[in-house]
């Protein structure tokens, strides 16, 4: 891999990481919580209620996810 592609694309993921957290914070701060974890704790507890967060909640799933895909694919990148 040159080094130009390799920094290229090292780039990109930081650029989608800062993204996707940007994204999960804005979740987590709307909902007052530290995690998915967190929001699923409320959600048991009664504390919010499904219909007014499922859709963030799955967004927020689905986004820790891909960051740690990203984080991933970031480690794997030859130094």
């Amino acid at each position: 891999m040159t080094f130009w592609f390799q920094a290229s694309i090292k780039a990109f993921l930081e650029k989608e990481l800062r993204c996707i957290e940007a994204e999960i914070f804005e979740i987590r701060r709307k909902h007052d919580v530290r995690s998915i974890l967190e929001l699923d704790d409320k959600l048991k507890k009664g504390e919010v209620r499904e219909e007014d967060v499922l859709e963030d909640f799955q967004e927020l799933d689905y986004l820790e996810s891909r960051r740690d895909e990203l984080l991933a694919a970031m480690k794997n990148l030859p130094q």
